[in-house]
């Protein structure tokens, strides 16, 4: 008997995708990877997969404080050590999330004084099954490993049997307009603040983020599923806790790392879409042209390449300036690649160069440093990353951004956080910075009532 074995299915639907969700999620802390479905088909970026579970194990879950022993992560009691696979693509592993703030203590940084949230800074747990809806070869499998209670199993394969007949329904809700941590003037000093140290020599480059609140009611799994059909991104999840939900509609690859080969895309520039077909190519145009932008990107592909090359060789950047194009953004990315010794686990290298440099700024500890110092609420899980890590020793981590952390505050009540931020260098002006901020909210901005969605 093998460690996993699997399961085939008909190709599901979005409806029938989001019927599944709304079914498992009564077994507790649903998971949904969300890979945008047709975004793999016109990208071919590394998300050619939803995968959902439920129903977790154990967990590695940290509040702050040393989460290493000798810089090796505790071996988790249900990880498996899987050789020879027979199956291809996702399987059961932890998944989960690590916040902003979770490697602060392991690269010398202060604890953040205003993490208003509070919540873990680290929460993988252990799925021992999972869904994996396969987008290019247009088929469904449940996988499983060896420790799945069989009774569980049986109600996962019941569920999809009337995935056919089952029609989810969405519910009304109703968000109320974000209300800005800073004000303007606010926002403007820590601009000029941050310029200050740039002219000094001090950095290159600050990543400043807006933080926003309000409350919503509704079902925030309705908002996810209808936000991620209308507007796909490749690297969006969802994820639900005790404490309420966790909703990511990223464009952005922290890091893939599959085999021997490490992926990692940033991005670093972004333009407004136009309505207008001739205007929208230009903004397309003007954004890879611009020197700016170029210089932003070219800073965080050189810190990316650093933080790999602790553990990994033969960086390379397999792509530069790059257009990637959404809904209401056109980004400019690149792609850098690596090698690595299959000795080396996967969850160490991803720690040491997490988070992401594209969130942050260069160098990388003087400018969270800094963004400590400035930013008035902690960003908490918010430019952190969502993933998994799996029973191959393999892993994927989005940059968590275009993010809604749900607070439950009764059944259908909720507060709400997101944040926007865009990257402040030599020539930036307070204004554009403002504006891009704002633009990047547009996503969210367009779905605060369902009426309207």
């Amino acid at each position: 008997m093998h460690n996993l074995q699997q399961s085939t299915y008909f190709y599901p639907t979005a409806e029938q995708t989001f019927a599944l969700a709304k079914k498992i999620r009564d077994m507790g802390e649903l998971i949904w990877l969300h890979s945008g479905r047709e975004t793999y088909l016109k990208t071919h970026l590394p998300s050619r997969y939803d995968i959902l579970s439920a129903d977790p194990l154990d967990s590695l879950l940290f509040h702050g404080g040393k989460i290493f022993d000798d810089n090796k992560f505790f071996k988790p009691k249900n990880f498996l050590t899987v050789t020879n696979a027979l199956i291809d693509g996702p399987v059961p592993g932890y998944f989960g999330y690590a916040s902003y703030s979770a490697p602060q203590f392991s690269i010398g940084l202060k604890e953040s004084l205003n993490d208003e949230l509070a919540l873990p800074s680290v929460d993988f747990k252990f799925y021992s099954w999972i869904v994996v809806i396969d987008h290019r070869d247009q088929c469904m499998h449940i996988r499983w490993s060896k420790n799945t209670d069989l009774q569980k199993l049986e109600k996962i394969k019941d569920i999809i049997a009337t995935l056919p007949e089952i029609y989810s329904e969405n519910q009304p809700w109703k968000f109320t307009f974000p209300k800005a941590s800073m004000s303007d003037e606010n926002y403007t000093n820590a601009f000029h603040n941050i310029k200050n140290w740039i002219q000094a020599g001090d950095i290159y480059q600050v990543n400043l983020a807006q933080h926003f609140t309000g409350q919503f009611n509704g079902d925030p799994l309705d908002v996810f599923y209808n936000v991620a059909t209308k507007h796909p991104m490749p690297f969006a999840a969802y994820l639900e806790k005790p404490w309420g939900m966790v909703a990511s509609h990223s464009p952005e690859l922290f890091v893939q790392i599959k085999e021997d080969k490490i992926t990692s895309i940033p991005i670093k520039g972004t333009a407004p879409r136009s309505s207008n077909i001739t205007e929208d190519q230009n903004q397309a145009d003007n954004l890879k042209k611009s020197i700016k932008n170029r210089a932003e990107n070219i800073m965080i592909v050189d810190l990316i390449r650093n933080d790999l090359s602790k553990y990994a060789f033969n960086v390379q950047v397999d792509k530069l300036f790059d257009i990637e194009s959404y809904p209401s953004v056109h980004h400019l990315v690149s792609h850098v690649i690596a090698k690595r010794d299959i000795k080396t686990c996967a969850l160490d290298i991803a720690w040491h160069a997490f988070p992401g440099g594209s969130i942050t700024g260069a160098p990388k500890k003087r400018a969270m440093e800094i963004i400590n110092e400035i930013e008035p609420v902690g960003r908490s899980l918010y430019c952190g990353s969502i993933g998994y890590w799996n029973c191959y020793d393999e892993l994927m981590w989005n940059i968590n951004i275009r993010t809604i952390i749900y607070i439950k505050t009764s059944t259908q009540h909720f507060n709400y956080f997101t944040w926007s931020g865009s990257g402040i260098v030599a020539d930036s002006e307070p204004q554009a910075e403002y504006q891009e901020c704002l633009d990047k909210l547009q996503w969210f901005t367009r779905y605060l009532d369902s009426s309207h969605e």
